[in-house]
């Protein structure tokens, strides 16, 4: 028969040991949480990297299209009005349009 003493010591050893392989497994499954929210935040930034790439690509291509309407438009108008007045209508009426859009904003943010 093993003595109480050595049976209560290797309880211990066994508890210690048992312990021991919970911290372990508890920081593995730490580290590799990390590592995980690393990954999906790396890629997530790259998701929103790419967005706001091919946003500015876009929107760079619409200013362009509307400055190049614009110009068609002031060459249109010029055939039958001067070139002053074809670009004064033109400014007036993106002057007209922007005043109006800055009053709806405020309108809105006042209603707020």
């Amino acid at each position: 028969m093993v003595p109480v003493a050595k049976q209560r010591e290797e309880h211990q050893h066994a508890v210690a040991f048992a312990a021991q392989e919970v911290l372990d497994a508890g920081e593995r499954v730490a580290f590799d949480w990390l590592e995980l929210l690393r990954v999906e935040w790396t890629e997530r930034a790259r998701s929103c990297a790419v967005g706001a790439a091919l946003a500015a690509i876009g929107a760079s291509l619409v200013v362009m299209a509307w400055l190049l309407a614009c110009a068609a438009l002031v060459v249109g108008l010029e055939r039958r009005i001067s070139l002053e007045a074809s670009l004064g209508s033109v400014a007036a009426v993106h002057l007209a349009l922007g005043a109006s859009l800055l009053l709806v904003k405020r309108r809105r943010r006042i209603e707020r």
